[in-house]
């Protein structure tokens, strides 16, 4: 990975500081996650021109730059004379200006570099430095690679000797090589875009509609047919096509391979001879054919390395994560804290409370993309979903003086089914957005009926601001990933962008569709549908089961409600350990620590646990195979009359559709997905750990 940085200023402390930035040594700090194989190459330089000629120097020696930091005034040649003169001799490597002060401003410099440059004011946060120069070297490397691997393919494709053609589901060309437009008689740029059927009779445009159509079953054929050359003179060619699919698995052309075969026709017409040169040509068909076939398998392996690599990505990040936000909620339980203490964890916990937002937009992100978001349908509470979330933000709106509301109608029917964890995920995003982009004034979520059918009803959500709206050349890319009114607006109000894009797929998914109004400086309003399930109140209301009342215990044991159990933890991380160990002992839990599978069969062996918590990724033996191990001696010992059933809980960093599956299919009772808070870990200790049955007359059997 190309990782060299040009750096220019003329202030020699400044650059130091630049060093200090970019080539300081984490050694000593144990949750780094830069290495040595991530270290920068840096070259700095005291004004603009020496940047320049040591930039040519290297090009000539075709060592390419990726990035160049350039400071706005300096000496001799300023930082925007200096980008020009680079990017007029490589326009692919990425500028960024540090300035305090410039006469220029960034649209100018923008319009100079033809938009691609970054412009940062100083004083700026060495983190978020750090972090946008390691983005920027990332994203040069990826496109490098991406143009290498797209130019391999078209050279392997133009040298075929083989006509290659690609036609769309409507059977315009969309590509062609130069073996293809010789066989027609045409440039490749006069085919690229024309009607495929232009180029052949009528009786031959009627036999390829009906192959096209077979080809959207799926199916791949050979077959003979006639063009029409340039000159008017008739082709014979064997054209071979194999369906074309998008990345969701669409229909969307044809690839076709085509040999002219003019010449063996009129020979075999005129000399029986030509059988041999038939069987030639349908033998580098079928290479050809297998060829495709290869790359089509090629094409699902990476489908599924995506998948893993978004499991593992998720299970990376939320490890640490766990470390993380576990230690700093108990460091907050800690008594004797000053309120600038309290107020710096705060802090800290909010700050990793975002993040971890962020990483969950993320992944859900990614999860629909690869197609793996699923809506499930269950039975929920409309009017207590739309307070609690309304509720929510009021806090925050309170602080800022703004009033939030809801309106409910009274028409909504009384008991519906549909999906409250992604309908509520819906609202809080637009109602978070609300709250950000709101400084005055009132936030209104209002809930209407659309529509009704016997089965289902289509429900209106709608959020109205008095925020600062949208320009109307904005609304267009609103619901796109990534994006924001303009680079103002991250600045100002922080985001990624990320959640309208998420909305916009949900929305979808419930039924429904979204649109926006905005008046920029009056406000927005934003409006969706879902189309939810209707059920029978009663049915429903007879189907769930009473709740449970809780139990009333002594005030030692509300401090220490789980101290006469007994836990087993089987954990790996040292950090993770460390953490589950000490929220466990804040419950009041006598827990053992196993560090894999395998110790934790040995300590199941010797003692007797009320529970355990297992980890599922450990070296030696992983926790699935542990919960096997686990159950089978326990089905062992129920053939002898010592019945058991050890609650078994999983702890994942994976938060990926279906996980929670993986691990009930595995033999463990329930799910607690990493990072996890001390009140998460209390409910699964309250459901499955019952202090009144421990202390009393007669067990009962847990239940999930």
């Amino acid at each position: 990975m190309n990782k060299r940085i040009l750096i220019a200023d003329d202030d020699v402390q400044i650059l130091e500081y630049y060093r200090n930035i970019f080539e300081q040594d984490d050694s000593l700090d144990f949750l780094a996650s830069r290495s040595i194989e991530d270290s920068l190459v840096l070259h700095t330089f005291p004004d603009g021109e020496q940047l320049v000629d040591f930039f040519l120097s290297e090009y000539e020696r075709k060592e390419r730059i990726p990035l160049c930091l350039l400071d706005m005034r300096m000496t001799k040649m300023d930082g925007l004379t200096a980008a020009e003169k680079i990017r007029a001799v490589d326009p692919e490597v990425m500028i960024v200006i540090i300035t305090a002060y410039t006469d220029v401003s960034p649209t100018e410099m923008r319009k100079r570099l033809h938009d691609n440059i970054y412009y940062i004011k100083k004083p700026f946060d060495e983190d978020e430095l750090y972090s946008l120069v390691n983005s920027l070297l990332k994203n040069w490397n990826i496109r490098q690679a991406l143009l290498e691997s797209e130019a391999n393919y078209r050279r392997l494709l133009e040298q075929s000797n083989e006509g290659i053609l690609t036609v769309d589901r409507q059977a315009n060309i969309t590509f062609v090589n130069k073996t293809m437009a010789r066989i027609v008689g045409y440039a490749p740029e006069e085919l690229k875009g024309i009607y495929f059927f232009d180029i052949m009779d009528s009786e031959h445009a009627n036999l390829v509609r009906n192959k096209i159509s077979r080809r959207v079953k799926g199916l791949s054929e050979r077959y003979g047919l006639e063009l029409i050359h340039k000159n008017g003179a008739a082709v014979c060619v064997m054209l071979s096509a194999s369906p074309m699919y998008t990345g969701n698995g669409a229909f969307s052309g044809s690839f076709c391979v085509v040999t002219d075969v003019t010449e063996s026709k009129q020979a075999f017409e005129a000399l029986r001879t030509a059988k041999e040169e038939t069987d030639i040509a349908n033998q580098c068909l079928q290479e050809t054919m297998e060829q495709s076939r290869q790359l089509a398998v090629k094409a699902e392996i990476a489908n599924a390395a995506k998948s893993e690599f978004l499991a593992n990505m998720s299970h990376e990040i939320r490890t640490p994560m766990n470390g993380i936000l576990g230690f700093l909620e108990l460091l907050q339980k800690e008594e004797g804290l000053t309120n600038r203490q309290y107020q710096y964890i705060s802090t800290a916990l909010a700050s990793g409370e975002t993040l971890l937002q962020l990483i969950n937009d993320i992944l859900d992100f990614s999860k629909i993309e690869a197609g793996k978001m699923e809506i499930t349908v269950t039975e929920l509470n409309l009017i207590s979903l739309v307070e609690e979330v309304t509720e929510f933000f009021k806090s925050q709106g309170q602080l800022k003086g703004i009033e939030l509301s809801c309106r409910i109608g009274s028409e909504l029917p009384a008991a519906l089914r549909g999906d409250p964890v992604r309908l509520r995920q819906v609202l809080v995003n637009l109602l978070g957005n609300a709250v950000k982009f709101t400084e005055e004034g009132k936030i209104t979520l209002s809930v209407s009926l659309e529509e009704e059918t016997e089965r289902t009803a289509l429900l209106r959500f709608e959020v109205q601001d008095t925020g600062v709206g949208i320009a109307p050349d904005a609304l267009s890319r609103i619901f796109t990933a990534f994006a924001q009114e303009d680079g103002s607006t991250t600045r100002q109000y922080g985001g990624t962008g990320l959640g309208l894009a998420i909305v916009s797929q949900l929305v979808p998914m419930m039924g429904g569709k979204i649109e926006v109004e905005s008046t920029q400086g009056k406000g927005s309003t934003f409006r969706f549908t879902a189309r939810l399930e209707k059920s029978d109140y009663r049915a429903a209301a007879a189907s769930r089961p009473l709740p449970t009342l809780p139990h009333v215990m002594e005030e030692e044991e509300d401090r220490k409600p789980f101290s006469s159990f007994r836990i087993l933890l089987v954990e790996d991380n040292p950090v993770n350990q460390t953490l589950s160990a000490a929220m466990l002992e804040y419950f009041g839990c006598n827990a053992d620590v196993a560090d894999d599978g395998l110790e934790a069969l040995e300590k199941v062996a010797t003692n007797q646990y009320d529970l355990i918590l297992m980890d599922c990724q450990m070296p030696r033996m992983d926790g699935y195979e542990a919960t096997e191990a686990i159950r089978k001696q326990e089905a062992d010992a129920g053939t002898s009359g010592e019945a058991r059933h050890t609650p078994i809980i999983a702890l994942t960093a994976h938060a990926l559709e279906g996980d929670r599956e993986i691990c009930l299919m595995a033999g463990m009772d329930d799910y607690l997905s990493k990072p996890f808070k001390a009140d998460e870990l209390n409910s699964i200790l309250s459901r499955w750990l019952n202090p009144v049955q421990k202390k009393g007359v007669t067990p009962i059997q847990n239940q999930k």
